[in-house]
């Protein structure tokens, strides 16, 4: 990640925790999206139409994605559990690796 990212990445968590009260947390998940006929093109498109076109995606190949991503929750398991749901709602076949 560039100086300059981290840089924002960094002001928009001290933002979110004196103006909002909340945390900013990152993570980051794999998943098998158990759809082998859908292209990288194809899963990033409905990873960006389902809101993750901020998250960094990275392919593993046969299906295989990464997700890493910055989000206000009140726990990193709380965002965890939800980007796990939205996850299961675009790729319905996924399984965690």
């Amino acid at each position: 990640m560039s100086v300059l990212l981290l840089k924002q990445e960094s002001l928009l968590n001290v933002f979110c925790n004196e103006v909002f009260n909340v945390d900013v947390y990152e993570v980051e998940l794999r998943f098998s999206v158990g759809e082998p006929a859908l292209s990288m093109d194809e899963i990033d498109d409905k990873l960006y139409e389902s809101g993750f076109g901020d998250a960094l995606v990275g392919h593993g190949g046969k299906g295989r994605v990464s997700i890493a991503l910055s989000r206000q929750a009140a726990s990193e398991q709380e965002l965890i559990d939800n980007t796990r749901v939205l996850i299961a709602k675009i790729f319905p076949q996924a399984t965690w690796l």
